[in-house]
């Protein structure tokens, strides 16, 4: 992979994590409603839940962090795949709130 390609990618990479950096602490802090309503037997599902979302800012400035040390490394090819770390918290956030509902 080239080194203007692969400084595009992270670069938009980053950008696209820092939002989510940033949209993703509202939720964090609305999420503590839900565990006054909750049915019995629920417990492992809202904590599950609770736990992908306060992971997401973490996935996602770790990532952001990794892609560039890997980048001044010049290992491009891993520095573009490592940009999808932060979707397995998504897929988890996702997850348990289809869960929920």
């Amino acid at each position: 992979m080239k080194k203007s390609t692969a400084q595009t990618i992270l670069t938009v990479a980053t950008v696209i994590w820092g939002i989510f950096t940033l949209a993703s602490f509202v939720p964090i802090k609305m999420f503590s409603m839900l565990f006054d309503d909750q049915s019995p037997g629920n417990e492992q599902v809202f904590l599950f839940t609770f736990i992908s979302i306060l992971s997401l800012p973490l996935f996602c400035i770790l990532t952001i962090v990794l892609v560039w040390i890997l980048y001044k490394r010049e290992q491009f090819l891993r520095a573009v795949c490592s940009c999808g770390i932060p979707l397995i918290s998504l897929l988890a956030v996702v997850l348990g709130f289809s869960i929920i509902s």
